[in-house]
């Protein structure tokens, strides 16, 4: 059973993540350090209010990956980007599902972070997120 409810998937609804990276070694109870924000961006108004602007979008960054992980991981999103179900934690604790678009570390990154048959602080971007 699964310790925590963060969950991947091309369709809804997506299969937590524990279990989806279990075949690749990933150990029970590690989870992405996930960042979840409110809109894309933020604007300080004259009032000195704040406002958000535009879709959720939160952040996945994992500790460590190792290269079957990836590659798990890969599946999900087979190129730059793509459209997936993810289940995260917001602010105030709870676990919601949206519809996403995950974006891929880029290359320079993943060439940056490769570390003895290792990824280490690996970030995926899920923008656009629309809870489902």
């Amino acid at each position: 059973m699964a310790a925590y409810s963060y969950a991947l998937g091309t369709s809804n609804p997506p299969t937590n993540l524990e279990t989806l990276l279990a075949s690749s070694g990933y150990p029970r109870g590690t989870v992405p350090r996930g960042r979840f924000y409110e809109a894309a961006t933020f604007l300080d108004q004259a009032d000195g209010q704040v406002s958000g602007q535009g879709s959720p979008y939160f952040i996945w960054p994992f500790d460590v990956l190792t290269q079957a992980m990836v590659n798990t991981l890969r599946t999900i999103c087979p190129g730059y980007s793509a459209t997936v179900y993810a289940t995260t934690r917001k602010t105030d604790g709870t676990f919601v599902t949206y519809q996403a678009v995950m974006v891929w570390p880029a290359q320079d990154q993943m060439d940056k972070r490769q570390m003895g048959g290792k990824y280490v602080g690996l970030e995926f971007t899920f923008r656009r997120a629309q809870v489902v």
